[in-house]
């Protein structure tokens, strides 16, 4: 299990490695994961990343004129015991 300070490393690379990107289309979930859909689908978005304490945030933000217009999401990852 991923300590605060990997935590907050994974965050910073997740920022340098999509701060130039920008992406497109609705999140895809893999066939055998068991997870809820990601209701985002944009035609330009960007994506970022915070860390704070045993949590990776990931926010996906449209970029203005982006279509359909949506609310910035994000999506948290969370590494506690329970």
């Amino acid at each position: 299990m991923p300590e605060g300070p990997e935590l907050h490393l994974a965050s910073q690379f997740v920022n340098e490695a999509c701060r130039a990107l920008v992406f497109g289309g609705c999140v895809e979930k893999s066939s055998v994961s068991r997870n809820p859909e990601v209701p985002f689908e944009s035609s330009a978005y960007r994506i970022s990343a915070s860390a704070r304490g045993k949590e990776l945030r990931l926010i996906l933000s449209p970029l203005p004129g982006a279509q359909p217009q949506q609310e910035p999401l994000a999506l948290v990852f969370r590494f506690g015991m329970s």
